[in-house]
């Protein structure tokens, strides 16, 4: 009869509706349950406190994208390699959630490991190449890698496809040369840069989030950057705050945003 055919037909449809439904509802734990895994590692990886180093002072910023449902890749890294010189990186993995958090692990660890074997920025970012080309070879990440020397100033910068950080010197902010090729890209490194950070000039080091927008042309984030170092930088946490300001981060952002600035200072005096 045909009500016995329409129940068993309204039977079968309810029956492939609670499986779907059932399986969207275990999609959603399941990714509830890897955000939460990746924002777990994302924020023991960005320490609440960054170090007390003499001879530097330093001041970071983290603010999530407008998409506060992903967790990005931006890290950032400051410590002392010994009496004289410092490390300092800022990295972004490529990607969001699990993924990237767990290759912005491995790509912290790789700098502590390569550093303290002695290596040079351009054999650091080589080797962090090797290592992404063998265990993660369908992923890229950027990175700025450099090394300070705080008895003569000296710093060498080495760049893998990562915006320029900007030095800001007596004739006001500048950007360092760009760098060379993502990590993750099987090609040759750039060579380091190499300069001289003087008393009262400051290195600001950034992720891309805080340069893009929307429809906007890189180059109009980097000309925003460049006004918002030139208004004054006497105070390193007025100067995060401003860049962040500054880049009217809210829905127009598509990316996380690290900030890290440094500066030359005396030894023995406290962070400003």
């Amino acid at each position: 009869p045909a009500d016995v055919t329409d129940a068993a037909d309204a039977e079968v449809l309810l029956d492939q509706f609670a499986q779907a439904a059932g399986l969207a509802l275990e999609n959603v734990r399941n990714y509830n349950v890897e955000h939460r895994i990746a924002l777990t590692l994302q924020r023991s990886l960005l320490p609440e406190r960054l170090p007390s180093i003499p001879g530097l002072e330093v001041v970071a910023r983290y603010e999530a994208s407008a998409d506060r449902a992903e967790v990005g890749g931006d890290f950032y890294e400051v410590f002392e390699l010994d009496d004289d010189r410092v490390v300092i990186a800022v990295g972004d993995a490529v990607g969001h959630s699990l993924q990237a958090a767990t290759l912005m692990s491995q790509l912290r660890n790789g700098i502590r490991a390569y550093a303290l074997e002695g290596h040079d920025p351009g054999e650091v970012l080589h080797r962090l190449n090797t290592l992404m080309l063998r265990f993660h070879p369908e992923t890229t990440a950027t990175m700025c890698y450099a090394v300070y020397e705080r008895r003569g100033g000296r710093c060498l910068v080495a760049n893998a496809g990562h915006p320029p950080p900007a030095l800001i010197g007596p004739a006001g902010a500048t950007f360092l040369p760009f760098g060379g090729p993502l990590l993750g890209v099987d090609a040759p490194p750039a060579n380091p840069s190499e300069f001289h950070l003087g008393d009262g000039d400051v290195l600001v080091f950034y992720t891309d989030g805080l340069i893009e927008r929307r429809g906007e042309d890189i180059t109009v984030g980097m000309r925003r950057v460049i006004d918002s170092l030139d208004q004054g930088h006497e105070n390193l946490d007025w100067l995060c705050d401003r860049l962040l300001h500054d880049a009217g981060l809210g829905l127009a952002a598509i990316d996380d945003v690290a900030i890290m600035a440094v500066r030359p200072r005396p030894r023995g005096a406290e962070t400003g």
